[in-house]
């Protein structure tokens, strides 16, 4: 399966660490660091002249409410990183001119009559094209379900072992499939307080029961943070080129999530554990993995959210869908099964018995 990496920055620096291997990379052409700032600061206006107009325009154009509600999250997201994006000219150059020809859009959503659907689509459209461009920014995990049940608890539990500077280096948060373990690795990421600790040094990659090779992670960190892509010769390059990539982030905390870990991926976890200060893992994984650290046992859902959760993902408007409480405790009741599957489950037997 391919690896999704994020959360927040993207191009950092590109100088090689010594110069007996600056023939290994692609390394884009250096740039002074009043490059760097004239680019910052024009970035930084296009992104204000942007909020401000989405902040005022959200509540005085009720018929772009929710794209609005959507981009204005977005936009609080990137707030506190814009100043330390570091792109090429070019690539900057085509957000500062998408930020402020959105900041044009977004107050003519104010003069859109209600009556005109057909203004209304075209510029909802075009918004929801922009929130899309502004996520490439962010290289964002997957956006979270509109509805979460039973999270408060366990995400508490986290801040509490990854956020502190004497708490643990690595948590693994094991569950059964269909919990819940994905879903609280990404709100983890997501937490205000997660964000300003690690700023833009979080990093989310997907392992799964095929895990990808080492190389390929390396190289995609190196790409997504250091806008370069180092020419690896084998697993053990790769390790090594990992270990300096953490250490040149040092100055800084990291977290690394490795998400759905499977025993087949051990050999791969254990090169992604350093003894860096303020370097915290956090791995999900159906299994203990007892080799790397004592499990955080994510309890299943009880019938109450279980019953909320089938509902929402129904898509009932009403959120009451009229199916029997008997029938989704008998459903969920089965082993390792996901309120998704729930749905599936369901539907196709209404279907079937009609």
């Amino acid at each position: 399966m391919t690896a999704r990496y994020g959360v927040n920055a993207i191009s950092m620096g590109c100088i090689p660490y010594d110069d007996d291997t600056a023939s290994l990379y692609h390394v884009s052409a250096p740039r002074s660091l009043h490059d760097d700032q004239v680019q910052g600061a024009a970035l930084e206006e296009a992104f204000r002249l942007l909020f401000d107009a989405v902040k005022e325009m959200k509540d005085k154009a009720p018929m772009f409410k929710t794209i609005l509600n959507n981009l204005n999250d977005t936009l609080e997201y990137l707030e506190p990183l814009i100043t330390e994006f570091n792109m090429p000219e070019e690539e900057a150059t085509k957000f500062q001119l998408e930020m402020k020809k959105g900041a044009e859009l977004v107050r003519k959503c104010s003069e859109v009559h209600r009556s005109n659907f057909c203004i209304k689509n075209r510029y909802t459209a075009k918004l929801r094209k922009l929130d899309k461009i502004l996520k490439k920014l962010l290289n964002d995990p997957p956006q979270l379900p509109s509805i979460t049940v039973r999270l408060d608890a366990p995400l508490t539990d986290l801040k509490e072992k990854l956020l502190n500077k004497n708490g643990t280096s690595i948590v693994i948060v094991t569950a059964p499939g269909g919990c819940g373990k994905t879903l609280l690795a990404q709100t983890f990421c997501r937490d205000g307080h997660v964000r300003e600790k690690f700023k833009s040094n979080i990093f989310f990659v997907t392992v799964s029961k095929t895990p990808p090779s080492l190389i390929l992670v390396v190289q995609e960190l190196y790409k997504y943070k250091m806008n370069m892509v180092p020419l690896l010769q084998n697993e053990a390059d790769a390790a090594k080129r990992l270990k300096q990539f953490l250490k040149r982030l040092k100055s800084r905390p990291i977290l690394m999530v490795l998400d759905d870990v499977w025993p087949e991926a051990e050999s791969l976890i254990k090169k992604f554990v350093f003894k860096i200060r303020d370097y915290k893992i956090l791995i999900t994984s159906r299994y203990e993995l007892p080799k790397f650290a004592p499990p955080y046992h994510l309890s299943p859902l009880n019938d109450e959210d279980a019953m909320t959760l089938f509902r929402h993902s129904a898509c009932w408007e009403d959120g009451e869908p009229g199916i029997p409480d008997y029938i989704v405790k008998k459903v969920y009741g089965q082993s390792a099964i996901s309120t998704k599957h729930i749905c599936i489950f369901f539907l196709s037997k209404w279907k079937w018995n009609e």
